[in-house]
């Protein structure tokens, strides 16, 4: 039986490789984000232009030294192949999303930090549901 919050990855979508991490994740931190712009007009009136809407997930994932090379893996495969695959917040309760990795970019280099034990790693991540929707996981689901 796995701790709560210890998340699980399988991708790509729908089955292959399973990343199952022991550590429970940090608490993830929802962010929305519009993709167009604004501008002021000559008369000083506020114009915005919308071409979408994303809905992330900034999630930190915490696990192990040994459990750093599947991590690797997996982010290594989500930059270079920018396909879906599902994301199980909590691998105890079967809740799962299907994503794509938002960031890192693959033009953008990745490191895990530290915990404050030194046996434990710590590295954000951003996810983007796949049909863009908001994501609903909650860890106080009664608050």
């Amino acid at each position: 039986m796995s701790l709560p919050f210890a998340p699980k990855i399988v991708y790509p979508h729908g089955g292959g490789t399973t990343l199952t991490l022991d550590t429970p994740m940090g608490y993830w931190e929802p962010e929305s984000k519009g993709i167009g712009g604004s501008d002021l007009s000559a008369a000083g009136i506020p114009e915005a232009f919308q071409i979408r809407r994303d809905e992330l997930l900034h999630v930190r994932l915490r696990f192990t030294e040994s459990e750093w090379s599947d991590v690797r893996d997996f982010i290594v495969w989500a930059q270079t192949n920018a396909q879906t695959f599902d994301f199980y917040p909590d691998q105890g309760s079967g809740t799962n999303y299907e994503c794509y990795l938002y960031a890192p970019e693959l033009r953008e280099g990745f490191r895990p930090s530290r915990m404050s034990d030194p046996a434990f790693y710590e590295l954000t991540i951003v996810l983007r549901k796949a049909d863009g929707t908001v994501f609903d996981v909650k860890a106080w689901p009664n608050v």
